[in-house]
């Protein structure tokens, strides 16, 4: 099972605005051989996986990179069990009840850059 997580509270319909604070905030720095995601998702699409137990794994849109966002809007797959991924509250959203979109953080989260 895997998640996607692609929208956030400040606005991600916006998702291609130049503009740093606007559109997608999530972001993902290079340190080293690594990616390291900070930032949060409002919905997330099977973020509980089928038994509530978290998903393998997060498909996690953000900024990776300083430059326009048309350069920089990346997703970067995120094992489910990584540290500082805490799961918040699931959303209320009524007449959808298919699955549970729980929001996510994510707090300085670290992934290889490569395979």
């Amino acid at each position: 099972m895997a998640a996607l997580t692609f929208s956030e509270d400040g606005g991600s319909a916006n998702l291609d605005a130049p503009d740093p604070s606007a559109g997608f905030t999530t972001t993902a720095r290079r340190h080293g051989d690594e990616w390291v995601i900070s930032g949060g998702n409002a919905f997330t699409t099977n973020g509980y996986s089928w038994e509530g137990e978290g998903p393998e794994f997060f498909s996690v849109a953000c900024r990776a990179g300083d430059g326009p966002s048309d350069q920089t809007l990346s997703v970067i797959v995120v094992p489910g069990d990584s540290p500082g991924i805490p799961y918040d509250p699931s959303l209320d959203t009524l007449g959808h009840c298919a699955c549970l979109s729980p929001r996510m953080m994510f707090d300085e989260v670290r992934v290889p850059a490569g395979p």
